[in-house]
């Protein structure tokens, strides 16, 4: 079996904060590859928000391309894009086990996702048949969900969010180091937040 982390997200956009909890989770636990899965609605997120889909899957792309990585190790995944929207992981995850029989997932998920958790639908199945691995994020616990999870405590933490990144680009705002560099020239070329 091939160990496959998933990072499901809206990445709207993707920042440096999620392309170094990736490497991490290729570089310190014994997933050997990581998909990036980009969520086209959450349905825990209003839609108003979100850039256009293959925006954020064209600039998750250029995250992971710019990365540098040994090939195979990061993956783009528009799998949700082909199904009923909104996304809900458990479909999702039955999905990919359908079409890669020779993979076992695990998710990677932010603390912060952990006080809506139970919002997730069929969230026992997930916590029950996946590992759910779990990143730190500034003021957010595991709350009681501390036992059925792995915390990568040792994880990169970083204090700015893709919502702080929206905001600074529509003031005009300089968002260097929070974003790789074909990320900020395919925002401005796409006219997006600004």
């Amino acid at each position: 079996m091939i160990d496959t982390a998933l990072f499901f997200g809206s990445f709207n956009p993707i920042h440096n904060g999620h392309t170094a909890v990736a490497r991490y989770v290729v570089e310190r636990t014994d997933c050997t590859q990581l998909w990036f899965v980009v969520s086209p609605q959450n349905p825990l997120k209003p839609v108003g928000i979100l850039a256009p889909e293959r925006d954020r899957l064209r600039m998750t792309e250029i995250a992971v391309e710019e990365m540098g990585m040994k090939p195979g190790q990061m993956a783009v995944s528009g799998i949700e894009f082909e199904l009923p929207k909104p996304s809900y992981t458990i479909d999702t995850l039955r999905e990919l086990e359908r079409r890669y029989p020779e993979r076992r997932f695990s998710l990677l998920v932010g603390s912060d996702i952990m006080e809506e958790f139970e919002q997730w639908k069929e969230h026992d199945t997930l916590l029950e048949r996946y590992r759910v691995m779990v990143y730190p994020r500034p003021g957010y616990m595991l709350g009681r969900y501390a036992s059925r999870v792995t915390f990568l405590k040792d994880a990169p933490v970083w204090n700015y969010s893709s919502t702080d990144i929206r905001r600074l680009l529509k003031e005009g705002e300089n968002v260097d180091g929070m974003v790789a560099p074909g990320i900020k020239q395919y925002i401005k070329k796409m006219g997006l937040w600004i």
